[in-house]
Formats: C-alpha cells, structure tokens, sequence
C-alpha cells in the first residue's frame, strides 16, 4: 500500500477533497484553475474507496507541501 509521502499531489488533492466533504472541497475548488480542477477531478473518479490508513494523514501532507 502507498504511504501518504509516496502519492502525487493530485492524487492527494483528491484525497483532501474528499476527506473535506462536498462543502469543504468546494471551497477549496473556488481558488484553483480549469486545469487543476479537471486534474482533480479525473484523480477523484480514479480513485474508488480510499483506505483509512491512507485518507488520515493525506490532509497533514498536504500542509507541509504548502
């Protein structure tokens, strides 16, 4: 199983939003361009279910990506 330091930014992107929620990602979603969001997005549909092991620190990697 991947680690959340070995997954892409996308991939995370995709993961945060849906840890965030409907309402969360959509307010993250506001400050990102066509590109990022279908970039999202298409890592969104890939996904399926995200493991718990995975979903948990995905939104505290993102923060040190920042």
């Amino acid at each position: 199983m991947a680690t959340a330091l070995a997954v892409s930014g996308a991939r995370k992107a995709a993961i945060a939003m849906m840890v965030l929620g409907e309402e969360g990602a959509s307010s993250v979603f506001r400050y990102l361009g066509e590109d990022e969001i279908e970039c999202v997005a298409r890592e969104i549909a890939s996904l399926g279910s995200v493991p718990v092991d995975l979903g948990e620190p995905i939104p505290c990697a993102c923060e040190t990506d920042l």
